[in-house]
This record gives C-alpha cells, structure tokens and sequence, in this order.
C-alpha cells in the first residue's frame, strides 16, 4: 500500500485551517493508503497554532512543523518537504483554492507513471483582472525567458513522486521557485486541468507585493536571459558610439550602466544569500513538558552540510 505525505503551509489560517483538514482528511480516507498531513505553521500570530496543536492531539495522522518565524511560503513548502516520507507528496495551501478533491485523480496519473502530477488552471474564481492577467504575462514571459520549460498557469499545488522529491530536497537555494525547480528536475511531467476555487474563507495573505517579488525570484533563479542582455547592450552602445557625437555615446553609457545596475542586483542579492551559510528555517521546539502530541521535531538544516 503506498504511502502517501501532504504538505500544507499556514499563516494565519485560523479561519480555514479546520475546514481544509476535515476536506482533506476525508478525500485520503477514501484513498484508502497510508498518509500522513504535514501542516507547517509559517509563524502565524493568530490562534492557527493552537488549532493545529488540538488537531494533532485528536488524529495521529497529523504532523505539526512551527517555524520560529515567518519566513515565506516557499520555504514553509521546503520545511515540510525536508520532513515527508512515503512513496509520494502531494503539496497545498490550506485556503482550499486548489480542491483536495483532486488527490484521488493525482494518484490515478502517479500510478500510471508520472512522477509529477502538477495542477494546471483553466479558470480562476474571485480574482481581480488585473491578477489574472499579470499571472498570464509573467508566466509566459518566463517561459520565454528560461531554458527550463515551466507548464503555464500552474501553482505549487501537486503531486511529486520520491525521486523528485529527494532531488529536490539536495537543492538549497535560499531564493526559492518550487515550481520552477520542480520543473528543472526533469521526469515525467503531466497536466492535471482544474478550475481554481475561491478561498474557503479568510482574505488572501499573497498580495500584489508578495506576487511581485515572487514573480522577480521565479525569473533571476531560473534565467540567464537578463545577464545575455546587458552583453547585448554593450555591443549594441559600442556600435553606436563610432557613429554618435561623443556627448550621444555619454548618454549611451549612462543608460547601460542604470540597465546593468537594476539587472546585477536580484542577481548579487543571490549570491549573498548563497554565500551567508545560514539554514533555510528554524523550528521551534518546546520542552517536553510544552510539547504538544504529534509535533514533528527537525533542526535547523544547513544548506552546505546536504
């Protein structure tokens, strides 16, 4: 019987968190294999703590990570990556945008052979205009920017077979793009088609300057392109000044040197981050005494010790 681990990120879920573990309970129930819910509690503030500490107490089937803070939701992904066992795992976020009734039909394709089932949106309920169509341009100008083919309208939520999750697990990127590293890693990849739900209840806590900052890690991690730019630029100011009055070719300069600057930045702060030797996360671990039932215990992991 496989054995199967679900990954769900929370911060500041209290609102949800009970309903998305009752759906996704039930849905693995109906599997009828062995799973395990892995929820990782992003430094929330709010009572999502408490609620998944009760949780735990009642099901033995739930596992608890507490980051010591919030440190973002791809490396919340990364934490309960680093704890899942079993054949495969599925990742989701507790809002229940992405239906958990879905993980019946993931399984159907990871046993037929894929060793990636990812989710792949044709429709997105209560999003603004605006959001679906940055969404719809930055995916494509990714793809158009990247080596690495990453599938179109596609999040983080789906399924990962154990080699790619163990592959995955050796990368240790502090600036992260799950979805593109997952799709770096190669195997065989398929589309599960869905239609995004709105959340269960609660407000989103991924606004627009969270999606922006994502959106810049996703391009500098997985793309050279911009660095192939600045060559280019240069070539191009140097032709030009064996045509242009010296003050023109001044002005030249001066845009390549702006240019270069804005695109060497995400870049350096990269290789700074690379370089700091700091573990990805930290996890609080309460006395024995404060323990709760069922909290999974993972010490800091350092990136350059893997």
């Amino acid at each position: 019987m496989a054995e199967i681990s679900v990954v769900i990120p929370c911060y500041q879920e209290e609102t949800v968190v009970q309903t998305c573990y009752g759906r996704v309970t039930k849905v693995m129930q109906e599997t009828r294999s062995e799973y395990r819910l892995i929820f990782v509690d992003d430094g929330s503030t709010d009572n999502t703590p408490v609620l998944l500490e009760s949780i735990a107490a009642a099901d033995p089937h739930v596992q608890i990570i507490h980051l010591a803070r919030n440190f973002g939701h791809q490396i919340a992904l990364t934490a309960g990556l680093d704890a899942a066992k079993g054949d495969a795992v599925i990742i989701m976020d507790a809002d229940l945008q992405d239906p958990p009734e879905l993980i019946p039909r993931m399984l159907e394709l990871w046993k037929e052979g894929a060793h990636v089932v990812y989710g792949q949106r044709q429709k997105r309920q209560d999003e603004t205009w605006l959001k679906k169509a940055t969404a719809k341009l930055f995916y494509r100008l990714l793809n158009h920017m990247t080596e690495t083919h990453i599938p179109l309208d596609t999040g983080d939520f789906r399924l990962m077979d154990r080699q790619v999750v163990d592959v995955l697990c050796t990368m240790r990127e502090p600036i992260r793009y799950l979805r593109g590293m997952s799709a770096w890693t190669g195997f065989k990849q398929v589309p599960l088609l869905y239609e995004r739900q709105g959340r269960a209840a609660g407000c989103t806590h991924y606004p627009l300057n969270k999606m922006i900052r994502l959106a810049v890690d996703g391009i500098f991690s997985m793309s050279y392109y911009p660095l192939r730019w600045i060559t280019y630029t240069g070539i191009l100011t140097l032709v030009l000044s064996l045509f242009f009055q010296p003050h023109i070719v001044m002005l030249c300069l001066g845009l390549q040197g702006t240019v270069a600057g804005a695109v060497l930045g995400p870049y350096l702060r990269q290789i700074v981050a690379n370089t700091r030797n700091r573990p990805l996360y930290t996890v609080v671990e309460p006395t024995q005494k404060q323990r709760p039932l069922n909290l999974i215990e993972i010490r800091s992991i350092n990136p350059w010790q893997i």
